[in-house]
């Protein structure tokens, strides 16, 4: 039902939105997103079908509080390097940061839209002095 109803949209609003079932050249696409999403959607949520209304408006209000616990409040480690020795792959990991952390070292944000982001974690932060 989402899918048709994007679809719809990208036909209706003719702003070059293409379909694509995946990126040209990567076959193994999927098997990813389901990875992520069985790691911090279907874990909450489960895999049971949700048809009412009240059930989108639950659903939407545990998306919008998942999003911020995951991006703002949850480490991640990232992969920078692998090293093999015979059979042994060695991994070399970053420091832990969250999603927003990174974001914010990167340094692609404008300043409104840092302080915009600021002022949903702090406010989100009850820890934060």
């Amino acid at each position: 039902m989402v899918g048709q109803n994007v679809l719809a949209y990208g036909e209706k609003v003719r702003e070059g939105i293409t379909f694509t079932r995946s990126r040209s050249y990567k076959k193994n696409d999927s098997c990813h997103v389901e990875q992520k999403n069985w790691s911090v959607i279907r874990r909450l949520v489960g895999y049971n079908r949700y048809s009412s209304h009240a059930a989108l408006e639950a659903l939407n209000c545990v998306y919008e509080l998942l999003r911020l616990y995951i991006n703002c409040f949850q480490p991640v480690m990232k992969l920078v390097g692998k090293t093999r020795h015979g059979a042994r792959v060695h991994k070399i990991y970053d420091v832990a940061k969250t999603p927003y952390q990174r974001l914010l070292e990167a340094g692609v944000l404008t300043e409104a839209k840092q302080q915009e982001l600021a002022a949903t974690y702090h406010g989100r932060n009850r820890f934060y002095s």
